[in-house]
């Protein structure tokens, strides 16, 4: 995801997401300087793992605006359903779904698959994290 909260600045990560039950797990791949830093979000709670060192995150997690939420914000509007816009564009469909607190995401969808392409996290009408989603797969 690119993280586009500054205007002036945008930080580029692949990230492999996994989510079990309440947890969401997050393993840096590229930039490869900090390949393998892990992240276990559970709640409101973060706890960052590298080469065998965990420290608690020390992020305000809950309000969905760090990049290191990004995946759960995806993945809870994807479970949401609960849409307040659509629009077809070719084989894309896009939908946008209200979070509240001046927050919405619009994701699109392979209209053929439903399977998600990418998603805009949006505060105060700004936009504010980008996300490309390369792989995608359900268990």
């Amino acid at each position: 995801y690119d993280d586009c909260a500054d205007e002036n600045s945008v930080a580029d990560y692949t990230v492999e997401c996994v989510r079990t039950g309440e947890e969401t797990v997050l393993r840096l791949v590229e930039p490869e300087l900090i390949s393998g830093v892990t992240a276990h979000l559970k709640g409101k709670d973060a706890l960052i793992e590298y080469e065998g060192l965990s420290f608690e995150s020390g992020l305000e997690l809950g309000t969905g605006r760090t990049p290191i939420e990004a995946c759960d914000v995806v993945l809870d509007t994807l479970e949401s359903g609960q849409t307040s816009q659509f629009a077809m564009d070719g084989n894309e469909l896009s939908f946008r779904v209200e979070q509240g607190n001046n927050c919405y995401t619009t994701m699109r969808l392979e209209a053929d698959t439903m399977t998600p392409v990418s998603a805009e996290i949006y505060y105060d009408g700004r936009l504010v994290i980008c996300c490309e989603i390369s792989e995608w797969y359900m268990e």
